[in-house]
């Protein structure tokens, strides 16, 4: 008879058998059997797994006869600590690092019998996985915030952060910062690159798209609202900017025609009237912005510039005196004339005025001469003309008139003495007894005509001397007529130009605020009045000397002066200031007394 037990546990058993056979009698024996223990098989898996994912280590196929396992004790590390004990058979474990690990597994049962199971399990090494976030949309001139933070790698040990921008193929921002801030200048869509790399030696690479959109310049224009017609005007554009690339082309539109490219540009309208205008902005991006003047321009007429062809006025009592007057207009109008004042003319077209100063005039006469242009723009030019008096000693006429009329009345008197004689010798015969040419009288004429010019009335005296009988003589011959009086000499007509017209006088010279420039008031003596200019030196003849002419060169034409000595600065040197006396004023000069004059 065979009888077959399993004992889980170890120890010492008796084991009795009773045998009984059918008539009931029974018998017995027994026998001790000792259960020894036996360890547990210890069995344990695990598969190579990635850096960062979990490794399952199991080990729940362990045997262990009598099922009492109490302990389960891990070392993951190889280093103979147990990094965890427990009672799971099975544990789940992340290595963040690549590379061959040692792992033992140690299980006891409840008898203290103990096994042990080691392996090696590779953790193989992970790329990093890169994400540049996004897309992302930005205005250009805005800085934009790129995060490559959500970029994954086990062990989260990166080396190197390298971004490319603007997908050129060379790095922009290199280092260890997952984040950037990056500012675009110029609109479009562009491709970032993020390349990142681990210690291990391991890289990844990710791409974003970014789309920057185009804003419009900003701009004010600065402008004038009322200019005068060819007087320049400037025009800017203030507080320009672009969020982009600061660089732009500005175009103005006059509404004349004409255009200029400036951010600040000067302009002159050649007629009166109002002007829109516009101006264009274009920016890098090609971008072109339009925007009218807030304010029509109003340009208004600007009045002709009165001139004179002579600039001392002065006109002499009964004599005419012609001046030209001359109307500037700046847009070449055409200019009419006219004038204010007592007695005189104008020539409406050509401007030449013509007056005759009469006796009842007083020293000086004030004109108002008036140019006047196609749009009605009025220039003026107020003149004082001084009037030269004659005086009138003969009846009321001048000097010189009552001067020449008593020259011809003398000589009308001795003409009329002469016819007066001659017949009444012819009427009279000859005597037999006596060869006298006349019988009655004769009357010697010898006249004397005297006349004081520098007193208020001339005097003509004629005395006859008495007749008395002479022998046949002939008569003597008449006085010379007296020399007509002097004239004054005719004035110079005005040099003629090319188009056979008197030549305009070269305008004055203007000023800083555009008029013209006044004369400098001649200087005053100690009385303060004007200086008188000292008299020309006299000649041996009593009469001014001349002045002695220049110098001829090989050429025969005058010799020009040497042009004086330059500095150091290219400019001509200044004379030396005079010695100063004890007062601080410059000392004068000792001048030579002048030459004695002989006598006239």
């Amino acid at each position: 008879v065979n009888g077959r037990h399993v004992f889980t546990s170890p120890g010492r058993y008796e084991v009795t058998l009773t045998v009984e056979d059918d008539d009931g009698s029974t018998d017995t024996n027994s026998v001790f059997v000792t259960i020894t223990d036996v360890g547990p098989i210890v069995k344990l898996e695990a598969d190579p797994t990635p850096e960062g994912e979990i490794a399952l280590l199991d080990a729940s196929g362990t045997e262990e006869p009598g099922d009492d396992l109490v302990a389960f004790r891990w070392d993951l590390d190889g280093d103979g600590a147990w990094d965890q004990e427990g009672t799971c058979s099975s544990l789940e474990v992340v290595w963040n690092e690549p590379g061959m690990y040692s792992i033992t597994v140690q299980v006891e049962d409840e008898d203290g019998s103990k096994a042990s199971k080691s392996m090696t399990l590779l953790i193989s090494d992970v790329a990093p996985q890169v994400d540049v976030g996004g897309p992302y949309t930005v205005d250009e001139g805005t800085p934009l915030e790129i995060s490559g933070a959500a970029t994954y790698e086990p062990g989260d040990d990166f080396t190197v952060f390298k971004w490319d921008v603007d997908n050129d193929g060379k790095w922009d921002v290199e280092g260890l910062e997952d984040e950037i801030t990056w500012t675009f200048d110029v609109a479009g869509i562009f491709t970032i690159r993020l390349y990142v790399e681990d210690e291990d030696g391991s890289s990844g690479e990710g791409t974003v798209e970014v789309e920057v959109i185009d804003l419009d310049p900003v701009f004010t224009i600065v402008m004038p609202t009322n200019v005068m017609e060819n007087a320049p005007a400037n025009f800017t554009l203030a507080d320009l900017s672009d969020p982009g690339t600061v660089d732009f082309v500005v175009t103005w539109y006059f509404g004349d025609g004409q255009s200029a490219s400036g951010v600040t540009v000067e302009h002159a309208f050649p007629e009166q009237g109002t002007w829109p205008g516009r101006v264009t902005v274009e920016d890098n991006d090609g971008t072109v912005v339009n925007a009218l003047w807030p304010v029509q321009l109003q340009v208004t007429n600007s009045a002709p510039v009165v001139e004179l062809s002579e600039t001392v006025l002065n006109a002499v009592e009964d004599s005419q005196f012609t001046v030209s007057v001359f109307g500037h207009d700046t847009t070449n109008d055409t200019v009419t004339y006219s004038f204010k004042g007592a007695g005189g003319k104008i020539d409406p077209q050509t401007g030449v005025f013509k007056w005759t100063p009469l006796d009842e005039h007083v020293d000086k006469q004030k004109f108002t001469f008036i140019a006047t242009d196609e749009d009605g723009g009025e220039g003026t030019l107020e003149v004082v003309i001084h009037i030269e008096d004659v005086d009138n000693d003969f009846l009321g006429m001048s000097t010189a008139t009552g001067l020449a009329l008593v020259v011809v009345m003398v000589l009308v008197l001795l003409v009329a003495i002469l016819i007066v004689a001659r017949q009444r010798g012819m009427i009279g015969g000859k005597d037999d007894d006596e060869d006298v040419i006349e019988a009655e009288r004769k009357v010697d004429l010898h006249s004397e005509v005297e006349v004081d010019l520098a007193g208020p009335k001339p005097e003509a005296v004629a005395t006859a001397a008495p007749v008395t009988p002479k022998p046949e003589v002939a008569p003597p011959p008449a006085a010379p007529p007296p020399p007509p009086p002097e004239q004054a000499p005719p004035r110079k007509k005005p040099p003629l130009g090319p188009d056979g017209k008197p030549r305009k006088r070269r305008p004055p010279p203007l000023g800083p605020d555009g008029k013209p420039r006044k004369r400098r008031p001649p200087p005053l003596g100690p009385d303060g009045k004007p200086r008188k200019r000292r008299p020309p030196p006299l000649g041996p003849d009593g009469k001014p000397r001349k002045r002695r002419p220049p110098p001829l060169g090989p050429d025969g034409k005058p010799r020009k002066r040497r042009p004086p000595p330059l500095g150091p600065d290219g400019k001509p040197r200044k004379r030396r200031p005079p010695p100063l006396g004890p007062d601080g004023k410059p000392l004068r000069r000792r001048r030579r007394p002048p030459p004695e004059q002989p006598p006239v």
